[in-house]
């Protein structure tokens, strides 16, 4: 960052000379500026994109179609409201902002963080310095988190005020204060090593700082956080941050000869969604989303019978004394083994298993009264009465 106004781009660094090679007015154009102006990094941790300054330190600037300066959270909150385009000569590369209201339940927001602190340490292992008030002077991890938390707050409180109607809704928001949230986004990981520890922390009930989820998913539920909340359960076949290849692509593992889904990884995470009222989704990775390739799988419509096949659930999440958890619905009953260990159950009545091609030595569509489910592991089953 150059002065106010400018960004540039690093390209080489010379640490004999201490200099560096930059392109100038990289995304915003370049601007006159005086020997021994301020320069400083811009905070980024996502490829192609910077972070922006969220905390109500943030400077105010005049922008086209609002009345009053506004910090950051000020403009972008504009932009959602349709009082300005954006900085952009592009519209494309503006925010839309939101057109007709009537057509959503609610408003996702993502990043939606109390703690942002961590990013000084986000610049391959060095540590950046926080100058909140951009005056050279650093300030405490602490009072950093603190402005932070502050504008998060005044981006929910412009939002609600604006749509009452609607829900917010948090993705990754790393946090546990209990402004009345109406759900949030469970884009997860840890899925690829799993432990039981982790698994009781993210689903069941959220007690240790460390893991720093929020609240864990079946809170939303069973611990009345808020009413009728909207939960999506997010998992991913490659957990790993996006890395650009050469060509400026991002590694598709949908696209490779041979690829298969990890089906246990699907079952694990769907059976854990299904012990809570939330929606679920299974991607390719956390660059793409679904957009690389929208998966379907067997235990989705009961290999190709019908959606909504288990109709409505009929009980409450339940632990066993084995370790399983299971959740009886309509048509049909959930299995989840959140623990390293393969385990046998006995069943009170038959139940049949899906009838799929995917994986048929797990669906292998016959009537069992007992089951075996691997650690970590999860299963569907439906009522014997279901037609063949």
């Amino acid at each position: 960052a150059l002065g106010r106004g400018e960004s540039a781009r690093v390209v080489a660094v010379d640490t004999v000379n201490r200099t560096l090679s930059v392109e100038r007015g990289y995304v915003r154009g370049p601007e006159t500026h005086e020997k021994g102006e301020r320069v400083a990094a811009h905070i980024r941790f996502w490829p192609g994109s910077w972070v922006m300054n969220v905390t109500d330190a943030c400077p105010k600037e005049k922008v086209a179609g609002v009345s009053v300066p506004v910090n950051y959270i000020g403009y972008y909150f504009a932009m959602i409201h349709g009082e300005t385009q954006g900085i952009f000569n592009d519209p494309h590369d503006n925010w839309d902002g939101i057109q007709d209201s009537s057509r959503y339940d609610g408003v996702v927001i993502d990043r939606f963080e109390d703690k942002e602190s961590w990013l000084k340490w986000v610049n391959e292992g060095s540590e950046l310095d926080l100058d909140l008030y951009q005056d050279g002077k650093i300030v405490s991890v602490e009072e950093f988190d603190a402005a932070w938390q502050r504008g998060t707050d005044q981006l929910y409180a412009l939002v609600h005020k604006a749509y009452p109607e609607y829900l917010i809704i948090r993705n990754n928001p790393l946090t546990r204060r209990t402004t009345p949230y109406g759900g949030q986004v469970y884009e997860t990981g840890g899925w690829s090593e799993p432990t039981t520890e982790w698994w009781e922390q993210l689903a069941v009930s959220f007690d240790r700082e460390e893991y720093y989820q929020g609240f864990a998913y079946l809170q939303w539920f069973y611990g009345l956080i808020t009413p009728d909340p909207l939960v999506l359960f997010e998992v991913y076949e490659d957990e790993g941050s996006p890395e650009a290849d050469s060509d400026g692509a991002y590694d598709n593992p949908y696209l490779k000869n041979g690829f298969t889904p990890n089906y246990q990884r699907m079952r694990f995470s769907l059976t854990t969604a299904l012990l809570g009222n939330g929606y679920y989704s299974y991607e390719i990775n956390t660059n793409g989303h679904g957009s690389l390739g929208l998966m379907w799988f067997d235990e989705y419509d009961n290999a190709g019978q019908e959606k909504g096949y288990l109709g409505y659930p009929t009980s409450s999440a339940q632990k066993l004394d084995s370790g399983l958890y299971r959740r009886h619905f309509d048509k049909g009953l959930v299995l989840v083994n959140p623990t390293p260990d393969t385990i046998e159950l006995e069943l009170e009545i038959p139940y049949r298993t899906i009838a799929g091609d995917q994986v048929p030595e797990i669906n292998f569509g016959a009537k069992v009264n007992q089951v075996t489910i691997h650690g970590f592991d999860g299963l569907i089953l439906l009522n014997n009465f279901v037609e063949e």
